[in-house]
Formats: C-alpha cells, structure tokens, sequence
C-alpha cells in the first residue's frame, strides 16, 4: 500500500490518461505523415511486416504487470485507428480513380476444392486474380493444410492465406449434421492455422466464447501474426439497423481485427443497411467487411470494398460459389474497372482480364475480343 488517498490515485490516472491522449495525438500525428509519404510513393497503407513488428516490439519492452496478449488487443485499435487516418488522408490526396477507398479494393477468392489435386489446381488459379485466398477447411476434404499452406506461399503471386472453418449454420454449404465435427476439433484445425502463420483465421460470433478467446490467446502468443475475423452470417435476411449494430459490438468485443458481417438481401434497400456499417466502423478505427447475399445482394459486393471494406469477395468459377448472389473473379474485375477501382495493376491490364476470362470459361481460349 503506497498510503495515498482513493482520490488521490484517481487524479494521478486522471493526469496519466491526458498524456495518454496527448500521446496517441502525437503518434496519430506521425502515422499521418507516414499516409503522406506512402501517397507520395504509390504505397499501400496496409503493411502486415510493419505492423508485426509493433507486436514484437511491445513483447520486448513490456515489464508488465500489462500481459503482452492485453497490450497487443490495445495497440490493435492503436493500429487500425492509424490505418483509418492514413485512409482518410488518401482520400483527400488522391485523384478520384486512386483513392484509397478505391485503392484498397481487395478479391478474395476461396478455396474449396473437396479433393486435394482440385484445391491445389484452384490455389494455382486463383492466386494471379486475388489478394487473399480462403481456405475453406470444412470444405477441403483431402490434403494437408500445411501443404496448402506451402502451395500458397509457393505461387510466384503474393496473397494473404485467411484459414476458414465454417459451422454448419453458417457455411452455406448442404452438409447434414452427422457430417459436422466437433467444435473442439474444428477450433484445433484453426489453431493449427495460426502455428502455421497464416494473415486470418475467421471465426463465427456465434461460436463459444471460451473457443474464441483460446484463438485470440493463441495468436497473442504469437505476437499478433494472424488477424482474427469474427465473422456473422445471416441466410435468410437483413436484421434491423440496431441488431446489425450490436451485432458489431459483439464482434468487437470478441477481439475482431476484422468485423465481418453478412446478410441476406430481401430488399435493394438492405443493401444500403449493411453498407452503411463501413464507414460508420472505419471512423471508429475498426476494419471490416460487410455486404449482402443474394441476387439482390450483388451490388453490395462491388460497392463494399469502393466504401473502404477490408476485402470482398469473389468465386473462381460459378460452380465454386460460396454463398448466394457471389461473382466471380472476372465478372468483379470487369465491373470494378467500369467504375474506376484502383485495383492491382496487374489485373488492371488486358492481360489480367485475359487470364480472369480464361479462368471463368476454364477452356483456356482467349476471349477477350470485346475488352477495352
């Protein structure tokens, strides 16, 4: 006991959060300028190398009594409101076609090849059109995930890895219940994901609370490498503006790196009802991914990343749909490029389209008479 009064105690944080404050200014300061110079450069802001370093470096400094796993969940809002503020100076700097809001657009493409030779040919395929690539592990039936793994990081094409496991209720897919496993043995092929060092593992708000926070304790051991998706998934319809908000909070509260939350679209006006959660969550400096499904849904899967979503997705092929109303690769690119998405400059080109086309038709010909 130090003999100070209560109130005493209370006024000493008091000081100590002002120049907290005052300190996260002044960083907020120079993660802008650090936006200006990556303008400046054609950077993008997203830097995964940066940012594991700030978890490397607050495991080295930390004398506790903070736990490492409680510093790294705060400086993970530290980040992402830095991320946030470098978006929105890209905004402002930029010409309309390369704002950051455009210039984020990221594909991802999942991977769901039940047979292992199918999931490493759809690996090979995708790699050239995406940003990230899913493993979709309740899907994937053969094959190690090590070996996905290494066939990914393999590709001359640089892709983030986001390792999936859907529960039944959310997965979109057919299967009965006597094929679901365990949920302990679902949570062990994640954690294996993570020991594995992929950039995501997603995981359901719906899953149980201990399982979720056995991830985020495991990936705090690993000083934050992967970024945990806390994702919701509704197949039937658009909950209420207060629902899809507490839905976000739960999210948050679970830990999410990245909020991801999915409805299905009865109306073009639900739409508008999940898109508006991007910038409402960018300007708390939360990343997320937010769209609808269903034929109505398919605008808000182009106009999600263009409002700042952390990624989109998209199918290889129609016959490799994940979810209701999802395009594919090439009919995304296509459209993308219409509107003036800053996407890479690779898929930009007519060669990228080319080879979106190919893999759409799978018939190898070139089909690209009609392009710009």
């Amino acid at each position: 006991m130090t003999g100070r009064s209560l109130d005493d105690l209370r006024k000493s944080i008091q000081n100590m959060d002002n120049r907290i404050v005052q300190l996260l200014n002044e960083r907020a300061v120079l993660a802008l300028e650090i936006g200006r110079t990556k303008a400046d450069l054609g950077m993008e802001i997203y830097d995964p190398v940066q940012e594991e370093q700030v978890y490397s470096r607050l495991a080295h400094y930390n004398n506790g009594p903070m736990p490492v796993s409680v510093l790294s969940a705060i400086f993970g809002h530290v980040v992402a409101a830095s991320r946030y503020l470098q978006n929105t100076l890209m905004t402002s700097l930029l010409p309309w076609q390369k704002r950051e809001g455009l210039g984020r657009v990221r594909i991802c493409i999942p991977v769901v090849g039940s047979e292992r030779d199918e999931a490493i040919r759809q690996i090979h395929a995708a790699a050239p059109l995406a940003d990230l690539l899913e493993l979709r592990l309740d899907l994937i039936e053969e094959g190690s995930l090590k070996e996905l793994v290494g066939e990914i990081r393999r590709n001359p094409f640089p892709v983030k890895i986001v390792a999936t496991h859907r529960r039944r209720e959310e997965s979109g897919s057919l299967q009965t219940p006597g094929e679901e496993i365990a949920e302990e043995a679902r949570i062990a092929v994640l954690k294996e994901a993570i020991l594995l060092g992929v950039d995501y593992v997603d995981i359901e708000l719906s899953t149980s609370p201990v399982l979720r926070d056995s991830l985020n304790e495991l990936i705090a051991e690993h000083l934050g490498r992967t970024q945990l998706i806390i994702s919701c998934h509704n197949f039937h319809e658009t909950p209420s503006d207060a629902a899809l908000e507490d839905l976000w909070r739960g999210c948050r509260e679970a830990g999410a790196r990245v909020i991801k939350i999915v409805t299905f679209a009865r109306t073009m006006a639900d739409n508008l009802r999940v898109l508006r959660l991007i910038p409402w969550s960018l300007g708390k400096g939360q990343e997320i991914v937010a769209f609808s499904m269903g034929e109505l849904g398919k605008i808000s899967r182009v106009m999600s990343p263009l409002l700042g979503a952390h990624f989109t997705f998209a199918s290889l092929g129609q016959e490799s749909a994940t979810a209701p109303g999802q395009l594919t690769a090439a009919e995304l690119l296509r459209i993308l490029e219409i509107l003036g998405g800053n996407t890479s400059e690779e898929l930009k080109s007519k060669e990228g389209f080319r080879k979106a086309h190919r893999v759409q038709t799978g018939n190898g010909e070139a089909v690209d008479e009609q392009l710009p």
